[in-house]
């Protein structure tokens, strides 16, 4: 998402990336390993910005794989019920962002307003004090659902924003992170104010500015750099990514060698580590299990970021593969 923000167009690396956050999903959801309320802790939020970057990025190639991708997550998110703001808000861009029908947008969208309170603001949850965060992400939920600046919700929402903003422009917003437990990195300042409340406040500053910014006349949904050129891939490296093992094998029989790589050192082996067809296919015909890529990564270290493939790990392994990546390998 903050690539595309940035300019970055669609090429193969990102291609890459989209993919992987398909081969992630689970029952139409996408899962965080953190657990720091109310920013990395929702399935809901998760769900929503991998659906976002799977649209952006998803190359049409794969439309089928991505079209069905985008299809569990709009059931997933109609049918489960959200139990925050940040629920609530990251359901209803979902939803937009996957392209849900009218309907379904217009319930989420009631769900976000029902939980607007008295002054304006919403809360994090539904016996906290309103505050920025909530209030912000919110108003930014309602923009892109379409509904206007000028809806009572949303002025009264601004309104709010606007009365709680402190004297140097930014917002409190207060952390619920009073856990004894430890969280890594530990905590260290950033100089933004507010103590152990900063983080929270930083996001929740950000929220509240992309709100008021929602709110301006004519506001579009999002606005972008000037896009990086990107680097050209070798002709094969496509093939083996996202085409067939025929496609696969057709390039060999016409002289491909097996153990092709780019510039940086990723083989063909690994491009293709994901699929186990084209695996057996690479190393029935000569390609080398064992090489690495100056990062240190080998294709038994792509293969197993990928769920599913078991097929390709143990061929990997029956062809040499170490079964522990070096220290040296950077992800």
């Amino acid at each position: 998402m903050a690539a595309h923000s940035a300019g970055l167009q669609p090429e193969l690396t990102t291609a890459v990336y989209a993919r992987r956050l398909v081969r992630w999903q689970r029952d139409g959801h996408w899962v965080t390993s953190d657990f720091r309320p109310p920013h990395s802790s929702s399935f809901f939020t998760a769900t929503a910005t991998a659906v976002r970057a799977i649209s952006f990025y998803m190359p049409e190639d794969l439309k089928e794989e991505r079209d069905a991708a985008l299809q569990n997550a709009r059931r997933w998110l109609f049918e489960n019920r959200p139990l925050s703001t940040e629920d609530a808000a990251f359901r209803l861009m979902g939803l937009v962002w996957a392209q849900a029908g009218k309907d379904e947008i217009a319930a989420a969208q009631r769900d976000v307003t029902s939980r607007q309170v008295s002054n304006g603001g919403w809360p994090q949850l539904s016996d906290y004090a309103a505050d920025a965060y909530s209030t912000g992400e919110a108003l930014f939920a309602l923009h892109e659902s379409g509904l206007q600046a000028t809806d009572t919700a949303f002025s009264k929402g601004l309104e709010f924003l606007m009365a709680t903003q402190a004297t140097d422009g930014t917002w409190r917003v207060t952390t619920r992170m009073l856990s004894p437990a430890e969280v890594s990195p530990k905590y260290f300042t950033t100089g933004f104010p507010y103590g152990k409340d900063e983080y929270l406040s930083y996001a929740g500053s950000c929220w509240a500015v992309m709100a008021l910014l929602s709110g301006l006349p004519g506001s579009a949904h999002s606005t972008h750099a000037a896009a990086p050129v990107p680097r050209e891939a070798p002709s094969w490296l496509g093939a083996a990514l996202f085409g067939s093992d025929r496609q696969l094998a057709a390039l060999l029989d016409a002289g491909l060698d097996p153990n092709s790589k780019t510039p940086d050192g990723t083989t063909i082996l690994m491009a293709a580590s994901s699929d186990a067809e084209k695996v057996r296919l690479l190393l029935a015909r000569g390609a080398d299990a064992k090489i690495r890529a100056s990062s240190g990564v080998d294709a038994l270290t792509v293969a197993a970021a990928y769920p599913g493939t078991a097929g390709s790990i143990q061929a990997l392994l029956d062809a040499g593969a170490a079964e522990r990546s070096p220290r040296r390998a950077r992800f």
